[in-house]
């Protein structure tokens, strides 16, 4: 009943919508073990096992499941996590970890270099669907292990083991590689190397992501597919202490309006995904400034265009498509969204504000049609590309509600007819991920690691086209990138490589495999008896050891909440 009654309030007052204040306060108390902290996506989770779960929804699930061997602090440097320490030889082609004794994966079993070695293979093995094994494809014996090569029978054959990964004891190991790697420990940071409990077995298993099990500060209590995700704390978790909260309850499909209302009744405890009122009100409400952070700017959004499917197979149809869009219009309906010009965002290295982009042009766009084949007049609206192409995108989300709408008024003005189609956010990753199912969609990508090659590797290198989970959703690739990225790998020197991405934004820019659209940061919102909640340039809806006075919970009583909501609201012909 009290959320029809907000709802009620709501539809007799337009104009005068409120924002319910804060729940409690922000006391200086020293933390405090207990609770359930509660947390809602808009979207599904399709899969938590890490050697696959590779997207915006699933990383930060991951994150409190497995703990990689080594991790980012807050200023963005490399430190130990699960390893003890670690080592780079001087010439940069061995990396040696020693892991910390006594740490236990959530079915109590003590983590070892046996397993560290065993996951890792895992991921990389030749059928796992891992979108992204070329991060690590400068260890020693992986073309090899994860390619294979022909014998003499002409029959591609494996290797049993990852040479490079060597064992040097219980709790030390050391990995070899081919040739220097400036991206390898930033990869390394990532979950789908993560060490897995012996029950992941060395071989990927569909349905093991079911029973995910690693060496989080919290274990997989309970999964319900497209409802909630429930996480309860590891009590062998090797940090002493620590966490603190006794579960995280994850919930899915949660459209953005509810999530408002469940935040301001106190059933969830944290929010970022806004409609475009709610941000505003929330922003400008001085009562919950303590309690906002924008998250930095670490995601690039675009529309894909599959380089190997009519018409987006002609170069000069996929240039006319980019410069169609008016990218200014498209963001001015949200205040978190800026324009790029560029596929790195402002939060990662090599990010330059003066790089000249892709352009909106309607004139140029047009000529670009006319030299693909396909002239349109403006005037009579004859011409253009002669069938629909069709946009897929996840269902319930504003790039496909929002956003997709104005791209296609935008590009019918060239004579191209773009159908939109809305599926769920598991098959949408599905469909786009395989070859020749999508012309183009909804694409992007949200940072991993703040390096340039975790932005350009999985999008655009040859290597990262697969027959299915290819996360290169456009098919493309071109011989010049591909060898910058391979160079860009090997080089040590920071403004060489800075360099050398700069190229690759070129190429990207002219070849149009994406129209580049918006930067896109978050504006989160914590109830001020959530402590500890912080952002970073590096991880995104980091819960892992926030802690709840549980004195403040309290106030999350129905009469406080009735009491704010009505005191936000002024009355008419007031000021």
């Amino acid at each position: 009943m009290r959320g029809l009654l907000a709802v009620a309030l709501c539809a007799s007052c337009i104009g005068c919508r409120g924002i319910a204040g804060p729940i409690g306060q922000r006391r200086d108390v020293p933390p405090e073990r207990g609770g359930t902290l509660n947390l809602a996506d808009y979207t599904d989770v399709r899969n938590l096992d890490p050697a696959l779960a590779f997207d915006a929804v699933s990383t930060p699930i991951e994150q409190l499941l497995f703990a990689p061997l080594v991790d980012y602090d807050r200023d963005g440097h490399i430190v130990p996590l699960l390893a003890e320490r670690f080592d780079v030889s001087q010439d940069g082609k061995r990396v040696s970890f020693k892991l910390r004794e006594g740490a236990l994966f959530h079915d109590g079993d003590e983590v070892t270099a046996d397993d560290v070695k065993r996951s890792i293979e895992r991921t990389l093995d030749a059928e796992t669907p891992c979108l992204v094994p070329s991060f690590y494809s400068s260890i020693v014996g992986y073309g090899a292990f994860h390619d294979g090569a022909k014998n003499v029978r002409g029959v591609v054959a494996f290797a049993d083991h990852l040479d490079g990964v060597v064992v040097d004891g219980r709790y030390a190991l050391h990995i070899d590689l081919a040739e220097p790697d400036a991206t390898f420990l930033p990869a390394m940071t990532l979950y789908i190397v993560a060490p897995v409990c012996k029950s992941g077995g060395s071989k990927y298993a569909r349905d093991w992501g079911n029973h995910a099990c690693g060496a989080g500060p919290f274990r997989l209590e309970s999964w319900q597919v497209s409802r909630e995700v429930t996480l309860a704390r590891h009590q062998g978790y090797f940090e002493p202490g620590r966490p603190y909260v006794d579960r995280i309850r994850w919930y899915m499909l949660m459209p953005q309006s509810t999530q408002r209302f469940k935040f301001e009744e106190g059933d969830l405890d944290h929010i970022r995904q806004l409609s475009v009122s709610d941000l505003v009100s929330y922003m400008k409400d001085r009562r919950w400034k303590p309690y906002g952070l924008w998250e930095p700017a670490k995601e690039i959004e675009a529309i894909y265009l599959n380089s190997q499917m009519r018409p987006f197979d002609n170069v000069e149809l996929r240039r006319a498509f980019a410069s169609a869009i008016d990218w200014r219009e498209v963001t001015a309906v949200r205040p978190e969204f800026t324009t790029a010009a560029q596929v790195l965002p402002p939060a990662v290295p090599g990010y330059d504000p003066s790089f000249v982009g892709q352009r909106y042009d309607i004139a140029a766009a047009l000529q670009h049609m006319k030299s693909a084949g396909y002239p349109y007049d403006p005037q009579t609206k004859k011409g253009g590309y002669p069938e629909p192409v069709r946009f897929v995108g996840p269902a319930d989300t504003s790039v496909t509600e929002n956003i997709a709408p104005m791209v296609q008024q935008q590009v019918a003005r060239i004579g191209i007819r773009m159908e939109l189609v809305q599926v769920s956010y598991p098959a949408f990753l599905a469909l786009a991920s395989r070859r020749g199912q999508v012309q183009l969609g909804y694409g992007g990508w949200s940072m991993d690691f703040p390096d340039p090659s975790d932005f350009f590797e999985p999008n655009f290198s040859r290597e990262a086209i697969q027959e299915e989970a290819s996360q290169n959703y456009s098919f493309y690739s071109n011989a010049e990138l591909d060898s910058l990225l391979k160079k860009a790998h090997r080089e040590l020197d920071p403004a060489t490589r800075l360099a050398m991405y700069r190229r690759c934004e070129e190429i990207v820019r002219d070849d149009a495999p994406w129209a580049i659209g918006y930067h896109q940061r978050w504006y989160e919102l914590v109830q001020p008896y959530v402590h500890d909640y912080a952002v970073d340039a590096k991880h995104s809806q980091d819960v892992r050891f926030v802690w709840i006075d549980s004195r403040e919970r309290k106030h999350a009583s129905p009469s406080v909440r009735r009491r704010d909501l009505f005191a936000s609201i002024r009355p008419w012909g007031r000021r």
